[in-house]
C-alpha cells in the first residue's frame, strides 16, 4: 500500500493480495479520517462479495475469479458503505454494495476528507439499515 496526501485528498495504491477492507481501515486510521467520501476506484478484485439490498435484507452473492474493477464509490462513516461495478472477461458488469474484496493486480483509491461535515450512521427504524445522517 501506497498513499499521498494532499490538502483534503488522499490518493491510495493498493496492492496485489492486499485485502480491501482491512488496508481502507488502515488509511483512515493513518489519516485520521472520520468522516469522509470514497470518490473514485479503479484496478482488480477478486474473492469479493456484492449484495443487493431487495427491500428486507441484503442478497450477497460471491465472485471467486478477478474482475476489472469499473467503478467504485462510497461514504466513511465510522464504517465503510462502498458500492462499485466490476466486469468480467465478457465485459458483463456485476454491481451492489460491496461486503468484501481481495485487491487483484492493483486497486487506485481516491478519498475525500471531510474536515467540517461529520458523517455517521443510524439505524432507520423501518429499514432496519444503518443510514447516513449529516452534521
Amino acid at each position: 500500500m501506497k498513499l499521498k496526501i494532499e490538502s483534503n485528498i488522499v490518493v491510495v495504491k493498493l496492492d496485489d493480495g492486499e485485502d480491501f477492507f482491512e488496508s481502507m481501515e488502515k488509511i483512515v486510521k493513518s489519516c485520521n479520517i472520520s468522516s469522509g467520501m470514497v470518490l473514485s476506484g479503479i484496478g482488480q478484485l477478486k474473492n469479493f462479495e456484492l449484495g443487493y439490498f431487495d427491500g428486507k435484507k441484503y442478497v450477497r452473492k460471491t465472485f471467486k475469479k478477478p474482475m476489472e474493477l469499473v467503478s467504485m464509490q462510497g461514504s466513511i462513516a465510522g464504517t465503510f458503505h462502498i458500492h462499485c461495478a466490476l466486469a468480467d472477461e465478457h465485459q458483463n458488469v456485476y454491481g451492489g454494495h460491496l461486503f468484501k474484496g481481495i485487491v487483484s493486480v492493483v486497486n487506485e483509491i481516491t478519498i475525500l476528507k471531510l474536515n467540517k461535515i461529520k458523517l455517521r450512521r443510524e439505524e432507520d427504524k423501518k429499514t432496519g439499515l444503518k443510514t447516513l445522517e449529516i452534521e
